[in-house]
């Protein structure tokens, strides 16, 4: 989700960007090309939000704690969800996901 003004073409810079992912390590394998290149040239602010701490085999807090690292390392916010309803490994209802994700949306925008 990116965030600024609305304009007819694109702007080449945005207030803030927030990125959504399910599981530590997400933004590494899938998305660092793109957050690199968005915390470098074109966002003010970058955000991850986590929802779930990864903890399938017991190493949440560690997994949590190793996703707030490299949002560091790249500049970016981060919030890791642990929340009973997202945990790793199970099937996450759409309507909980929606509840959990609509506040920690607002407050970023």
């Amino acid at each position: 989700m990116l965030l600024g003004a609305a304009t007819t073409s694109p702007p080449s810079h945005y207030d803030a960007a927030v990125l959504v992912i399910a599981h530590p390590d997400d933004e590494a394998m899938f998305f660092y090309p793109t957050l690199h290149r968005l915390a470098e040239r074109t966002v003010r602010r970058l955000e991850i939000i986590c929802l779930s701490n990864g903890g399938y085999d017991g190493l949440g807090p560690t997994r949590a704690h190793e996703m707030r690292e490299a949002a560091l390392r790249l500049g970016c916010g981060c919030v890791v969800v642990d929340h009973p309803q997202l945990q790793d490994g199970g099937d996450w209802d759409a309507r909980a996901v929606a509840a959990i994700l609509r506040p920690l949306l607002k407050r970023r925008t």
